[in-house]
């Protein structure tokens, strides 16, 4: 059975104040000795990261022989592949090649995963279409700009 607890506004305030410098203090402790935070707390480590890299690159090139091309056939480079998907931590497995609209030389694209967000019903009820209206060049009544 749970018991009725009645505090004082100051108690309360003490009681939060409490927690937040423990918490500040839980946070100090695993950091490092320079101040950052512990590696790979919030995501991949540097090392992980290196490995995913190196082994996306390894995809890509794989991708270029079985297409019969060599990286100067493409409109970008693996560099630049590789750079856009490290912002995705390397996730997503499908490479999908493209053409450039200039000139149609072909380039490779890492297709991230979709998160739940884009496949919940209001990104594709809501956001996509306004989002569609915006790529096409919809000014929602902003005129010509003239």
């Amino acid at each position: 059975m749970k018991k009725v607890i009645r505090l004082t506004e100051s108690e309360l305030t003490n009681l939060i104040q409490r927690i937040v410098e423990e918490t500040k203090d839980e946070m100090m402790n695993t950091s490092n000795m320079d101040g950052e935070m512990e590696e790979g707390l919030f995501g991949p480590s540097r090392k992980e990261m290196a490995q995913r890299r190196e082994d996306l690159r390894n995809k890509l090139e794989a991708k270029l022989m079985e297409l019969g091309l060599e990286e100067d056939d493409l409109y970008k480079s693996l560099e630049s592949t590789l750079n856009a998907a490290e912002e995705d931590n390397y996730e997503g497995d499908d490479i999908i090649v493209k053409r450039s609209g200039s000139t149609g030389e072909p380039f490779l694209v890492v297709k991230s995963p979709e998160s739940k967000f884009h496949k919940s019903k209001f990104y594709q009820n809501v956001m996509q279409p306004m989002v569609g209206g915006l790529k096409g060049g919809h000014t929602f009544g902003g005129g010509s700009g003239n």
